[in-house]
């Protein structure tokens, strides 16, 4: 709308991967787009700040340019129609930043204009807890919030200083013991091991977590594989948002019998954002049909990974249950296949090796409920049933779990959920 009104528009982000991503997805709606980056060169950063308060122009930048950039505009056409118009998109912990940006506009008694526009994902990361509805324009609920988040990262971090102090202050009398030859220097030592093994304030005690997540592939699927491939990188940002890089997932597509070429296809281990988006994009959900999968090769595929290199926890995501004949027997639906193991076998292993299988049903199918509950209950996991759309919360809350139990499940559902 203010294009249309031939005024100049300059968006602010909050770093070069999220105005890449807008780039990416929006720019072909207006005529005239120009980025100001921090990698260009200082003749090339002036050229854009020039031409970024001329009628017509789309201008994306990032918070490091909403301080000291002068975006004097001496376009009479914009200047007559109201003025540079500023959208920022990002909520600045201290106030200040965005007061500053908010001064890229009406620069020298100009006109001009500023808006926010904030992204709900983006403040749940931040640690904004309820959705915020703004009646009026009145933002006191924001600005409260914001001021919460705040007090919370000021006081986690003097805590992570004190900690810091404290090392630096045990280290110097640790050196000093041993620079003096003093026969203190070993109690010193162990002093200061001691208190590097607490963990930093404001943090759990952290292990690293091996996650296989087992996910049926077959046609009637594909909305939960559709809802990966958009939350992916969501997923795994929010994983080490608070989890940190304590953490491998082994991402499993599993078919049936009738699809012996790809009957399993493997995401390798990784904690990588990207990786996993490649594999997630890649699968295609087809097959099936004939109402029970090959569940049981996917937990044995488990149980091997667990043999080679160990493994914290299991998730089982289907709408359909295992194979019901017994390891050993004919498949009925599935000419000259013979199971090499089944179900409770494999519940049954995991459980001898301390692997808790915890189990999600997508869909109604009863038969689905009945076996899945058995493999929880007797692996030790917990059986729940799951929509596409809350994906996202089991595999982040699994992980999490094993990686600091309790207190950062609890925080990620205080943020997220």
């Amino acid at each position: 709308k203010k294009l249309e009104r031939d005024r100049a528009v300059i968006v602010f982000f909050a770093d070069s991967k999220k105005l890449k991503d807008f780039e990416r997805l929006h720019c072909r709606k207006f005529a005239k787009t120009q980025c100001l980056l921090e990698t260009q060169t200082h003749s090339e950063k002036q050229d854009v700040i020039k031409r970024a308060t001329t009628a017509g122009q789309v201008t994306l930048t990032t918070a490091v340019f909403a301080r000291g950039t002068d975006f004097f505009c001496n376009d009479r056409k914009v200047i007559h129609n109201g003025g540079v118009h500023v959208i920022d998109t990002r909520l600045p912990l201290d106030i200040c930043e965005e007061v500053q940006t908010k001064g890229r506009t009406s620069r020298q008694g100009q006109d001009g204009s500023y808006q926010q526009i904030l992204n709900a994902e983006d403040l749940k990361t931040m640690g904004i807890k309820n959705e915020i509805r703004m009646p009026d324009g009145d933002r006191s609920k924001l600005d409260q919030e914001r001021d919460r988040v705040r007090d919370l990262a000021r006081e986690k971090t003097a805590k992570q200083l004190e900690a810091a102090t404290e090392v630096d202050k045990l280290t110097h009398k640790y050196f000093d013991a041993v620079l003096a030859g003093c026969s203190s220097a070993t109690a010193s030592l162990k002093e200061l091991y001691e208190f590097i093994k607490k963990p930093t304030p404001g943090q759990s005690k952290r292990q690293h977590a091996r996650l296989v997540c087992l996910s049926d592939a077959t046609g009637s699927m594909s909305s939960l594989w559709n809802n990966a491939q958009s939350t992916i990188n969501v997923m795994i940002r929010r994983i080490k948002e608070i989890g940190g890089n304590n953490f491998d997932l082994l991402w499993v597509a599993y078919r049936d019998y009738s699809e012996r070429d790809n009957m399993l296809e493997l995401s390798g281990w990784t904690s990588d954002a990207q990786q996993l988006q490649n594999f997630v994009n890649g699968i295609r959900c087809h097959g099936g049909g004939d109402c029970e999968e090959a569940v049981e090769q996917a937990l044995l595929l488990a149980r091997n990974e667990h043999r080679r290199t160990g493994i914290s926890r299991v998730i089982l995501i289907g709408d359909a249950p295992p194979h019901f004949e017994k390891k050993g027997q004919q498949l009925s639906n599935h000419r000259g296949v013979v199971l090499e193991t089944d179900y409770q076998t494999e519940a049954q292993e995991l459980k001898s090796l301390g692997v808790p299988v915890h189990t999600f049903r997508v869909g109604n199918h009863s038969g689905t409920k009945e076996t899945f509950q058995l493999i929880a209950n007797e692996t030790g996991g917990q059986f729940a049933d799951l929509s596409p759309e809350s994906l996202i919360h089991a595999v982040c809350t699994s992980v999490l779990m094993d990686i600091g139990g309790e207190e950062l499940v609890m925080e990620y559902r205080e943020r997220f959920q």
